[in-house]
């Protein structure tokens, strides 16, 4: 079983129900996700929402040399008024807008929040970037652009260009030791008053049982021997506070894993296509093939759903001052 949340409040099952509406995010295989609708959200969400399908295509190679998926997103669309997956600080900025006024999505996977946030804020310039290239859509608003960069090993962005930064779920692609560098990047990019928002993966499964505590053992094993920060989520306001940066908003959320109804099937199909897709490199730590591994998967499932079992994200935004 992963090592203790930060948010001592999540380990309650109806805690982690209620705090499930508010962060639905997903890390997908291209294949096995082509097309998915995202689960209608319902209980304690504060906004209200409309489903969408998005469509997957990237898959990236990390500094580890293991291939991993693209962490994207596949969530329901806020209404007018809503937050979705980001802390809306500078959301008056955003609306006011003009040429001067630039977000930057680092990490952007599909570049799905990208587009949306492009959409709501007609007024702002929106920039993805990641370590693979995008194909032109024509069916993209023309406040928008996508590049290729690599925020670990320095981008090309010029000092203090962006208002507003947004980087969720780097852990697979960050080695231990790499985060302060990142961060000090981000801050390079960041405009002196401007904001950072940083979402990440605690990298454990919390509540497991017998079943649950063997795989997330191997998990965490088979990444650290990469040296990945695959705990990133654990230590990010650390991270953060080690910079010097002040914190201006945090939450810690939690997501169920086959329980609490539409948002716990959510949970079980994230987990479960994240790790489906990187059997071939976890199954042999587990001495299984590909076939014993999937089986064996599904009843660490199965098992997550009857103990309640869960995994958190943490969140937190900072203002930059130069």
């Amino acid at each position: 079983m992963a090592d203790s949340p930060e948010s001592t409040d999540a380990a309650d099952p109806a805690a982690v129900a209620a705090a499930a509406d508010r962060l639905l995010l997903l890390s997908v295989d291209a294949d096995a996700a082509a097309s998915w609708t995202t689960p209608g959200t319902s209980g304690s969400s504060a906004a209200a929402t409309t489903t969408t399908t998005r469509k997957f295509h990237s898959v990236k190679e990390s500094l580890s040399g293991v291939v991993v998926v693209a962490v994207v997103e596949n969530r329901p669309l806020p209404a007018p008024g809503g937050a979705g997956a980001w802390n809306p600080v500078a959301r008056p900025l955003l609306e006011r807008g003009g040429d001067d006024v630039r977000v930057l999505d680092m990490a952007c996977g599909s570049g799905s929040w990208t587009r949306e946030m492009a959409v709501m804020f007609p007024k702002t310039s929106f920039v993805g970037a990641d370590i693979v290239s995008y194909d032109t859509d024509p069916r993209d608003p023309p406040n928008i652009r996508f590049v290729t960069e690599n925020v670990v090993t320095g981008t090309s962005f010029p000092d203090n260009h962006f208002d507003f930064v947004f980087q969720r779920l780097l852990f697979l692609g960050v080695p231990i030791g790499g985060w302060s560098g990142v961060i000090k990047e981000l801050v390079r990019l960041t405009k002196p008053g401007g904001y950072i928002e940083l979402i990440e993966y605690h990298g454990g499964i919390y509540g497991t049982g017998p079943l649950g505590a063997k795989f997330d053992a191997a998990w965490l094993a088979t990444f650290r021997a990469r040296s990945v920060d695959i705990e990133a989520g654990t230590h990010i306001r650390s991270y953060v506070r080690n910079a010097g940066l002040e914190i201006v908003n945090e939450a810690t959320v939690s997501m169920p894993i086959g329980w609490n109804g539409p948002i716990g099937n959510f949970g079980r199909t994230n987990i479960q296509t994240g790790i489906l897709a990187m059997k071939s490199f976890l199954a042999p730590v587990l001495k299984m093939t590909e076939s014993e591994f999937e089986v064996f998967f599904k009843e660490v499932l199965d098992e997550c759903a009857q103990f309640k079992s869960y995994y958190n994200y943490s969140m937190v935004v900072v203002k930059v001052d130069k």
